[in-house]
């Protein structure tokens, strides 16, 4: 099982918590899924998808994101223009 920590912009509220949430859980390989609105962050649990896979996953989605190391700065969560709330 690998962790893979990825900081996510575009997320502003509840739903776009919901939607990366959901975008992850639907890549095979994927066994759990943390999210964080406050960090604007999300840490993978996965025994298949690479980091790449789950960041094209997420830009398809709506919410652009790269690869952190544990503890990294986080990105702005307002900024990318992923959220449902903009639309």
């Amino acid at each position: 099982m690998t962790t893979i920590d990825l900081a996510v912009s575009g997320m502003t509220c509840s739903m776009c918590v919901a939607h990366v949430t959901e975008a992850l859980n639907g890549v095979a390989g994927v066994r759990a899924v943390e999210v964080s609105l406050k960090d604007g962050t999300a840490r993978v649990q996965t025994s298949a998808p690479s980091a790449d896979h789950l960041i094209q996953t997420l830009a398809q989605a709506g919410y652009p994101a790269t690869r952190t190391s544990s503890g990294s700065s986080r990105l702005e969560p307002g900024r990318g223009g992923g959220c449902c709330c903009k639309q």
